[in-house]
């Protein structure tokens, strides 16, 4: 018997008593167990479960106009005593809508249907058939078709609730949303059966809108009303009459949620909110993928079983996995997901990332947007795969290797790694104190991969494929799914670096120029080289102009997208600029040839010249774009301009565009230009570079990337090391970039906002020169590389312009493709 819910049902019993265990003297009825074999029996009525997840779809659906009772309600249901009871105030509405409406209001103090002679599999085909036929609506709460269409074409004034006829309005055409109860599955096609229990419940509240007050991060929910319907009425009489008649009803949610939430025990590795991770982070082809890859592997014919439910012909079916799958639509797609298993869902999307199907940036981090309150927020996705988050990864980490050396019965071996005397609790006492003193990886390194039983006992207990061990990814993988927040670097500095290196050493072992194949090698190492040069010129043009020119707190929400960064260069520099007598032209898509980028280097260095001495108020933002806070006596809001050089103090704007000189100075000076054309295979061998004039490009450019990087003009990624507060709430904040380079920033700061992208849980970037002039003002971003998970994503959230705005794109965020930080992480 399920301990916590025969507790549950007792504690009803308790409260309906008045606490105190006594009846209740007051002329209402109680519910009340003589003996716990009553509430055993109770207990053990095998289909409570189905009922109960069969009433909730019916009771969180929008029922369509002119919405009738079926007629076979009458011969599905069969009713308590509590229920007949309760029918007698239902005279007034035909049997079919009083059974119905006893349905899915369920009990009061009692359970109204009885479970075990109601006909369960008729009420599963009425339910089934009326989610296809549109007869009941269920509302998509996740993705953002409804807040999309709710802020275009709804939105009013801080609604906490839609009409009837504006809920079907926004409903529309849309297609039904995907849920799981139980084991029951509710979408496109109908309703479904998975091999696992989840709980993700339908319902009628949802996320549709962010207010105008910019300094509120809240996702606001509004409650779609139904009720038009001769069936809604009826269930209003009857909570009603039994509230005249009995009083409050019992606490009967808790008892029965406990019969459809799946038994995780006390793993810290099971999923709760699988679902809505995947419905929220996995989008457009990307789905189509895994359902592909799904119908290809041993769940394929479970899935095509599913798809005879819906409208596609027998012929149809048997086309290839990707056919079938490109033919469905999202909805579609996502409710045969919910037909797997957590095992088989996670090595799905695994197996996807690992062979790139689903690519994800090294520092993008997937989850849900919202997830129902019933549902502990736990599953997120990286270019590592998807891992179930713990509250202690140190911790499990140590409790795994305990457990798989125990199992393995290789103990003494343990003993053996720790140098430790033999003994179990000694034993486990110096696995714990050796991992609080090393890195987790080079535990993973000695501990668990030493031992193929220990390897493979953690990699099933953690969900990560055993098949790659030899990868060189596999130890980071293994630390995700632990609840490690790996750092993940980005390539291209990397890269660059590596190639100028490889093109040192190509020109020094050459020494002197006398054959072809001497100036072949050389050229071959300077391809790769100059396309890697190429790619830092447009990095540290596009960084610096969209760090100066963009509203940060309203537009970019101080977020790095490279797309939009792209366009700042020419919406701030122009799309043309003059080089000599020539005219060049930026290319958004980053098609820049290496003449464009050095032209719009130096435009980027005029441009910074002059903004020390340029008009600010022309910038300023509109008191009504301004947050709750702005006017707070004891700390700074410092973006009152939209763009960000108008904020920054005249000693700051003067460092940057001095220091930015500086870079632009010896990148000239290395000729790189000359360079490039010399190497170009269609040139006279006499106007090749000479030995000593590449070595001192070599010298020249390394300098400037080295100054670069260390005054922070090229956005160099920072992983959160370590916070350290002191009792005086003074702290200090260590961060490392690719090669190990300590960056500390310090705290607090009288500054509002501009260190509120830091997180362990995704790199950062440092905007250069400290320019708000603050002390401990360090400005930091985050990252969204181009997926089409942020693309999915972009423009939200959408915000109403407030009265008399004066920011004109603040609607949609100004243009911003970026996320809103989820309040979780804020």
């Amino acid at each position: 018997m399920n301990l916590t819910l025969f507790v549950a049902i007792l504690l009803c019993s308790y409260k309906n008593h008045g606490g105190n265990g006594m009846p209740d003297n007051k002329g209402k009825r109680a519910r009340t167990f003589d003996t716990f074999s009553q509430a055993n029996n109770l207990l053990e009525t095998k289909n409570l479960e189905e009922a109960h997840s069969l009433s909730s779809f019916f009771s969180s659906s929008l029922k369509c106009i002119n919405y009738e009772s079926d007629p076979r309600w009458v011969e599905a249901i069969s009713l308590t005593l509590e229920g007949k009871n309760a029918k007698l105030e239902l005279d007034a509405y035909p049997e079919a809508t009083a059974m119905q409406a006893l349905f899915i209001d369920f009990y009061h103090l009692d359970i109204y249907i009885d479970t075990e002679n109601s006909n369960l599999p008729l009420v599963f085909e009425i339910l089934n058939d009326e989610i296809k036929c549109r007869r009941i609506i269920l509302p998509n709460r996740f993705g953002r078709e409804l807040y999309d269409k709710y802020n275009s074409n709804l939105r009013r004034h801080r609604e906490d609730h839609l009409s009837y006829e504006e809920s079907l309005e926004l409903t529309g055409t849309t297609e039904a949303g995907v849920y799981q109860v139980g084991t029951l599955v509710s979408g496109p096609f109908g309703l479904l059966r998975s091999p696992v229990r989840r709980l993700t419940p339908p319902s009628l509240s949802l996320p549709l809108w962010h207010c105008s007050d910019v300094g509120c991060r809240v996702l606001h929910q509004v409650r779609l009303i139904d009720d038009q319907s001769p069936l809604s009425r009826a269930i209003r009489t009857l909570q009603n009459k039994q509230v005249e008649n009995l009083g409050p009803h019992a606490d009967w949610g808790a008892a029965l949620r406990s019969l459809v939430i799946p038994e995780r025990g006390t793993d810290p590795f099971s999923y709760t909110d699988l679902g809505p991770m995947v419905a929220d982070s996995i989008h457009g082809q990307e789905r189509a993928v895994l359902v592909a890859q799904a119908l290809a592997s041993d769940c394929g014919k479970r899935l095509r079983t599913a798809l005879k439910s819906g409208p596609a012909a027998s012929s149809e079916l048997r086309r290839s996995p990707e056919e079938i799958s490109a033919a469905l639509s999202q909805g579609q797609l996502l409710q045969l997901l919910h037909l797997l298993s957590d095992d088989e869902l996670v090595r799905l999307i695994d197996a996807a990332v690992f062979q790139q199907s689903i690519r994800i940036p090294s520092n993008e981090v997937r989850k849900s947007k919202n997830i129902p309150r019933a549902t502990r927020h736990s599953s997120e996705l990286s270019s590592l795969g998807v891992r179930c988050v713990g509250k202690s990864p140190l911790v499990d980490l140590c409790s795994l290797i305990w457990e798989a050396y125990t199992c393995s019965e290789k103990t003494a071996d343990l003993e053996w790694n720790l140098r430790v005397a033999v003994g179990g609790a000694s034993t486990r006492n110096a696995l714990l104190l050796h991992l609080c003193k090393i890195e987790p990886s080079d535990a993973v390194r000695e501990l668990v991969l030493s031992s193929g039983d220990v390897s493979r006992h953690i990699a099933n207990a953690i969900g990560c494929p055993i098949d790659h061990a030899n990868d060189s990814g596999f130890i980071d993988r293994v630390l995700w799914k632990l609840g490690f927040n790996t750092p993940r670097y980005s390539l291209p500095i990397q890269h660059l670096r590596q190639r100028l290196d490889f093109f040192s050493q190509e020109i020094l072992a050459v020494g002197a120029l006398k054959h072809e194949r001497d100036r072949e090698r050389i050229r071959s190492a300077g391809v790769n080289l100059f396309v890697s040069v190429e790619t830092y010129l447009q990095e540290l043009i596009r960084y610096n102009v969209w760090v100066l020119s963009s509203d940060h707190y309203l537009g970019t929400q101080f977020v790095y997208n490279t797309d939009e960064a792209m366009e700042a260069v020419a919406n701030t520099l122009g799309p043309t600029v003059a080089s000599g007598s020539v005219t060049v032209h930026w290319s958004t898509t980053g098609d820049n040839t290496l003449g464009t980028l050095l032209a719009y280097l130096q435009a980027t260095l005029n441009w910074m010249k002059g903004l020390p001495s340029s008009d600010r108020s022309a910038f300023l933002r509109h008191e009504n774009d301004l947050p709750h806070y702005y006017s707070d006596k004891f700390r700074v809001f410092p973006f009152k301009h939209t763009e960000l050089w108008a904020d920054s103090d005249y000693s700051a704007l003067q460092r940057i565009y001095e220091n930015f000189n500086s870079i632009s100075a010896k990148l000239m000076r290395s000729k790189l230009a000359e360079i490039r054309n010399g190497l170009d295979h269609q040139r006279d061998e006499s106007r090749f570079p000479s030995i000593d004039l590449m070595l001192a490009f070599v010298a020249h450019f390394r300098e400037a990337m080295e100054t670069s990087e260390a005054l922070l003009f090229y956005p160099k990624e920072f992983w959160t090391y370590g916070t350290e507060t002191d009792r005086y709430d003074r702290t200090t904040t260590k961060l490392y970039d690719y090669a190990r380079r300590q960056h500390v920033l310090y705290g607090p700061s009288v500054v509002y906002d501009v260190q509120r992208s830091l997180s362990p849980k995704h790199p950062i970037l440092i905007a250069p020169g400290s320019p708000l002039g603050f002390a401990n003002s360090e400005i930091t971003f985050q990252i969204a590389n181009p997926s089409i998970h942020s693309k999915y994503w972009s423009n939200y959230p959408i915000r109403p312009p407030g009265p008399d705005s004066g920011n004109p794109n603040m609607k949609e965020a100004s243009g911003s493709t970026n996320q809103f930080p989820d309040s979780t992480d804020l």
